[in-house]
């Protein structure tokens, strides 16, 4: 593998987990003001990529989609 795979997958699960979370709180981010969420979680996501999925599944214990 080279570094243009390596790059790609650290964007692949970047977007998993900004996917997550976009599921999850879609509702309270549609709400008058938190649209700045979209932009700043997709961000933190890129850049994180699978240490933000990591830790989206490690606070969740493996279920991300279950309520809080």
């Amino acid at each position: 593998m080279n570094w243009l795979d390596y790059f790609s997958l650290w964007i692949l699960f970047g977007l998993i987990a900004y996917t997550i979370k976009y599921v999850k709180y879609r509702d309270d981010w549609k709400k008058e003001g938190n649209q700045v969420f979209f932009i700043g979680v997709l961000i933190a996501a890129l850049i994180f990529g699978p240490i933000g999925l990591l830790m989206t599944l490690i606070r969740s214990k493996g279920n991300p989609f279950k309520e809080k």
